[in-house]
């Protein structure tokens, strides 16, 4: 992972509720999603996002931004999803952490 912007802040733990933005891209620049763009953050569960993510956002501090890329065995692995993500897909992941709706 790169750190983008960091900041000081609380990270969530693993049972966190979050509040993120992110931009979702396969590796030749197919973006999935992005919320950036749509201007609408998300609130997701740490525990229901791909494994990888889920440590990853555990490290980031509430106000930090990190790129995180995800190697198929920690995102879609072989079968991929849907006719969006092919298998074996490596994706990358741009997130900000804007809050830490509730944690338990």
């Amino acid at each position: 992972y790169v750190i983008l912007e960091n900041a000081i802040g609380t990270n969530p733990s693993q049972h966190a509720v979050v509040k993120i933005h992110q931009r979702v891209l396969l590796l030749n620049g197919t973006i999935l999603e992005d919320t950036y763009k749509t201007n609408k953050a998300i609130d997701v569960s740490v525990s229901e996002l791909l494994e990888g993510l889920q440590e990853g956002i555990q490290k980031m501090p509430v106000g930090s931004r990190f790129r995180f890329w995800l190697p198929p065995d920690l995102a879609w692995g072989k079968k991929g999803s849907s006719d969006r993500i092919p298998p074996y897909a490596v994706i990358q992941f741009d997130i900000r952490l804007i809050e830490i709706c509730s944690d338990y």
